[in-house]
């Protein structure tokens, strides 16, 4: 028996029951689309580590001491109120290129 005999047989399988193979791979395929509604990615990272975890309770006695915010905001309010300035774009544009070496960015 050469690999090429399981791959022609059921090829040929395919071909003979064709009607019965298309609606049932329409069938499987609205099931599976009828799934991924109920898909979802879980953003806390604390569902991947048991609670007993002992990097992940040194993590949150440290969010305790300082806080839970991973973010920073930058605010760029010009005197005038005018944000399309060539100035204020500028600043924009230099406040981005420094933002970017700040570590972990």
């Amino acid at each position: 028996m050469t690999m090429d005999e399981p791959v022609v047989r059921y090829t040929r399988w395919i071909i003979r029951y064709r009607w019965l193979v298309l609606p049932l791979c329409l069938l499987v395929a609205v099931l599976i689309g009828m799934g991924m509604g109920r898909l979802q990615f879980e953003k806390d990272y604390r569902v991947y580590f048991g609670e007993d975890n002992p990097q992940l309770r040194a993590f949150e006695a440290l969010q305790d001491i300082y806080g839970r915010n991973d973010n920073v905001l930058f605010v760029i309010a010009p005197k005038d109120g005018d944000v399309f300035t060539a100035e204020t774009l500028e600043a924009v544009r230099e406040l981005t290129e420094e933002a970017w070496k700040t570590p972990y960015s």
